[in-house]
């Protein structure tokens, strides 16, 4: 069918091996997608400048060899997938694409792979590895039970989001590890700012130690949000612990200090902040200290000023 240039079916399965030359693909809620057939199409379709996938079952075979040849798209504009986390990972790993697409990604459920399949994701890690400003969220699923957690850049350009069980995971020593947040490789990012909160639990200390060592740059953060219904040490002190914890540097192994050495500005832009309590303000001067130990002498500052 050389004269079919865009395919679209919602629920409906669908052979995809008749397809070439393909220039937009959207396929939703595939609960039995052949990743054969789909790495097929895609190689047939080199010109394919958007693909809209929604995985709702379990496709990507847990023995998927890595590293695999991966499918050249230089065309792509805009790249949405959904699904089980590990069905994203495997179809992101799976092709390579130019650094101005526009990514969003929901990745859904717990990663079962023993495999970082991350470190595959060449092309989405090229992204992510220059991004300089990042937003972070969490929102209340409707269940209310887990959160949905995302980080973007401000433009939106690029999205990434994982539906979050913090209950049955949150006090595991390393935090989330079936939730691969390593996938947003971010050395380069200078300022985060934070524009939702979990409603019924605080992010815990391994959950920040898990986030800020992904961002060893780091300038600034800003709590552009409101702590409440939480108390705002309660929100605070889990970050500053993790903020005080001593971490090899990466690349190298040898070299320890704290997390983000370049921090400079916690800033509490949101107006419910308040002036600082004894409390809040102790837990600061308590991180101070700590940098003040490990030689940081760089200015830090807290900021109460509203935007």
């Amino acid at each position: 069918m050389p004269a079919v240039q865009r395919v679209s079916t919602v629920s409906m399965p669908l052979s995809l091996d008749p397809f070439s030359g393909l220039r937009r693909l959207d396929l939703h809620d595939q609960a039995s997608l052949s990743t054969e057939e789909l790495v097929s199409v895609l190689g047939r379709s080199p010109e394919l400048e958007v693909i809209v996938l929604g995985i709702v079952e379990r496709n990507w075979s847990d023995n998927t060899a890595y590293p695999t040849t991966t499918v050249d798209l230089p065309c792509l504009k805009f790249l949405f997938l959904a699904g089980l986390q590990d069905d994203v990972l495997h179809t992101v790993a799976h092709i390579t694409f130019p650094a101005t697409t526009e990514v969003n990604l929901r990745l859904v459920g717990p990663s079962s792979s023993e495999r970082d399949i991350t470190r595959h994701c060449h092309s989405l890690r090229s992204i992510t590895s220059v991004a300089q400003d990042l937003v972070f969220a969490y929102s209340n699923m409707a269940d209310e039970d887990n959160y949905v957690i995302s980080m973007s850049t401000p433009d939106e350009r690029l999205t990434v989001s994982w539906e979050w069980d913090m209950e049955r995971e949150d006090n595991a020593e390393d935090g989330q590890p079936s939730l691969r947040f390593e996938l947003m490789n971010l050395p380069a990012v200078r300022s985060v700012r934070i524009v939702g909160l979990p409603q019924t639990a605080c992010i815990a200390q391994a959950e920040w130690q898990r986030f800020l060592d992904l961002m060893p740059s780091l300038q600034s953060i800003e709590f552009a949000t409101s702590s409440e219904p939480l108390t705002r040490i309660d929100v605070l002190s889990p970050m500053l612990e993790a903020l005080s914890q001593p971490v090899a540097y990466p690349g190298k192994p040898n070299v320890v200090g704290l997390r983000c050495s370049d921090l400079r500005t916690v800033w509490l832009s949101d107006a419910s902040w308040g002036p600082p309590d004894a409390d809040v303000t102790q837990a600061f001067v308590v991180y101070v200290g700590a940098r003040l130990r490990w030689g940081m002498r760089q200015e830090f500052r807290v900021d109460f000023s509203t935007r």
